[in-house]
């Protein structure tokens, strides 16, 4: 009897050494599913976890939680200092796993972190992820990574350097917020959207190449930029965003696609030297405050044929415009504010001079003559 007991003790002992050693990487992913851990790494401790897939994530300490009172997610932890290197594989309860994500907040106001050396197993940098970190200066972002989320690197005031990969699809909203020391930023040729305000007010941004195979803007990308000169936009931005271009006071040239349809609410409004630009053959709309505040646009405007509406005040404050040409044959529709005055001496198309002396304000204009 006693044989048989202790017999069946060395089979439970066995079960249990299977159960906690033996286990496989699906049922480890199972159990430990969103805990969160810790591994030291090149003298940095960062916190972990792993995700249903068995893929990790770097997250902050506090993870899931949110300290609101003290504005943090490090509360009661040691923060990360200097160089960072993040592992491309962290261990855990026996297995390897590859670190894909870097989460929501995780090196949020790690203000003493001068670089980061980003995982080659990296996919996704989430929202906020670097927020906040006022001595990184430089991040290379590797090789596989196909989107950085909402404000990830926002308000990294000392950041000079940033390379990205040629896999990037996506940059999203507010992503490089106030960067106020980057002074350049080569986008890849596969990138196909940036989100609203990404690279606003980053005054030492001197020059900018859009990708041709870009497909959307959000708006406001290049708010206060004042630090660049010359933009081109590529033909897969067919409608302006609003606000684009808005206090980039130092630009001087920009270059519309042919294929521009609209230009949006403000989107040049308060950039005083503009002066080497063209309204695009296709465009049709021109939305409020658009060029607002524009001294040096002018001396002629011309305004493209299939051009139907002007907003309010588009060209307010436009003092350099002596003259407007026009190959609308009937009058776009605008307001008493779109133009400065109406000391302007406007041209219009053969037969068109009493359809635009007849418009309700239009025909304020007083010198008004059909083109020879």
């Amino acid at each position: 009897m006693r044989k048989i007991m202790m017999a069946a003790v060395a089979i439970m002992l066995m079960a249990a050494a299977t159960l906690f050693t033996g286990c496989t990487k699906e049922e480890i992913k199972v159990v430990e599913y969103g805990k969160v851990f810790s591994y030291a790494h090149e003298g940095q401790t960062l916190y972990y976890i792993v995700d249903s897939s068995g893929d990790a994530a770097v997250v902050p300490p506090m993870f899931p939680y949110f300290d609101y009172e003290a504005d943090e997610t490090w509360t009661g932890y040691d923060k990360p200092q200097g160089p960072v290197v993040i592992p491309d594989y962290v261990p855990y309860a026996g297995s390897k796993y590859p670190v894909r994500r870097i989460m929501y907040c995780a090196f949020f106001r790690c203000d003493d972190i001068t670089s980061v050396k980003l995982p080659s197993t990296l996919i996704s940098i989430d929202k906020h992820s670097f927020l906040f970190c006022s001595s990184l200066t430089s991040v290379v972002v590797p090789e596989g990574v196909t989107t950085i989320s909402y404000g990830a690197f926002d308000s990294c005031e000392s950041m000079t350097s940033v390379k990205l990969p040629s896999t990037l699809k996506s940059l999203g909203d507010w992503c490089f917020y106030s960067c106020i020391k980057l002074s350049e930023i080569n986008l890849p040729d596969g990138l196909e959207s940036i989100g609203q305000n990404c690279f606003t007010d980053m005054p030492a941004l001197k020059s900018i190449t859009l990708p041709e195979n870009l497909k959307s803007m959000g708006i406001g990308v290049f708010d206060s930029c004042s630090g660049l000169t010359e933009v081109t936009i590529p033909d897969g931005i067919k409608a302006l965003p609003d606000w684009t271009f808005s206090n980039c006071t130092g630009l001087t040239t920009v270059h519309l696609s042919d294929e521009t349809t609209s230009i949006g609410y403000g989107a040049f409004n308060n950039t005083p030297n503009l002066k080497d630009f063209a309204l695009p053959a296709k465009l049709k709309t021109i939305d409020a405050y658009a060029f607002m505040y524009d001294e040096k646009l002018g001396p002629d405007l011309v305004i493209p044929e299939g051009v139907t509406s002007i907003g309010e005040s588009a060209f307010g404050n436009c003092s350099g415009i002596k003259s407007i040409t026009l190959a609308c044959t009937t009058p776009p529709a605008i307001t008493e504010s779109t133009f400065p005055d109406y000391s302007i001496t406007v041209f219009v198309s053969r037969g068109a001079g009493n359809a635009y002396r007849n418009h309700d304000i239009w025909g304020r204009f007083a010198d008004i003559r059909e083109k020879e």
